[in-house]
């Protein structure tokens, strides 16, 4: 099983099925209060408490978030710091625009794999290295 791929669909999930909570809060252009919602969703994504704050409110999120827990296991806040580097990016693509980050993202949604396509290099970087991570930590240990 090739874990990165899997870990680009878990967070195309979350932030298509969380994302109303996080990408709704953005205005059409970047100005000083895009920002401040920008910063303010990736830390609902990078801290656990706020996120699950969140996830109380968002049953899908909340299912996603199972998702995330049992795929990526003790890795499981990395996965959440590389959504967040995403999520920067895709609102640096749509300039903000929430209905143009929906947009991103449920194309996404549709294609993984050329969403992942789009990572910056540090991204794919971060990508791989866990989907290794992940992998060494699910194979059994020999004795």
């Amino acid at each position: 099983m090739n874990h990165s791929k899997l870990i680009v669909r878990l967070i195309v999930l979350f932030l298509v099925s969380g994302g109303a909570g996080f990408t709704r809060s953005f205005s059409t252009t970047l100005t000083e209060e895009q920002e401040k919602a920008l910063t303010g969703a990736m830390e609902e994504l990078t801290d656990p408490v706020k996120r699950q704050e969140n996830l109380k409110k968002d049953k899908k999120a909340a299912e996603s978030d199972e998702l995330v827990k049992e795929v990526g296991g003790e890795f499981s806040e990395e996965i959440y710091q590389l959504a967040a580097k995403v999520m920067e990016t895709v609102a640096s693509d749509a300039k903000g625009d929430p209905d143009k980050m929906e947009k991103i993202l449920n194309k996404a949604a549709k294609d993984p794999a050329s969403f992942a396509k789009t990572f910056s290099k540090d991204q794919k970087k971060i990508l791989k290295q866990l989907g290794e991570k992940i992998e060494r930590s699910k194979k059994p240990a020999i004795h």
